[in-house]
């Protein structure tokens, strides 16, 4: 796979910022780890929404049948429970984590092996699917327009 990454200092520290593909294909399906948890839909239906960080974007997280999907850009990912809150993207050195507040889903903190890559805030729960869309669009049009000028 080619791939470049775009790195970032912020806060005296070095942070990938931006990860740009050159060869893209389907995600291959990853065996399920061996912790993996079944977790109650009543309970994956708290976590879906739309969240927004500032490195990722806007980020999508529905019920897909008994688990959750997670969308973001061109990435799409069927997440697997590894704890009521915590879930790994199948083996790809992910880990995604609901941080609750008042028994909602207020935060998804993004783990990119170990160390917390973003945080990305909870959106009105009212957008719908296709404002979704449409911001994502809008953020890739941004991103293309600002890496012509560069």
């Amino acid at each position: 796979m080619s791939f470049s990454l775009l790195w970032q200092e912020r806060d005296d520290a070095w942070r990938m910022y931006r990860i740009v593909s050159f060869d893209h294909h389907p995600l291959r399906a990853a065996p399920l780890p061996a912790t993996a948890r079944n977790v109650p839909a009543a309970v994956l239906r708290r976590y879906a929404g739309h969240y927004r960080s500032p490195e990722s974007g806007a980020i999508e997280v529905t019920l897909a049948g008994t688990q959750l999907m997670l969308r973001s850009g061109g990435l799409e990912i069927l997440l697997v429970a590894i704890g009521a809150a915590t879930f790994s993207a199948g083996g790809r050195g992910l880990d995604f984590e609901f941080v609750m507040e008042n028994g909602k889903a207020a935060r998804l903190r993004v783990i990119g092996h170990g160390a917390t890559v973003t945080v990305a805030e909870r959106q009105d729960q009212g957008a719908s699917p296709i404002a979704g869309q449409e911001q994502v669009c809008g953020l890739v049009r941004r991103d293309l327009h600002k890496a012509r000028r560069e």
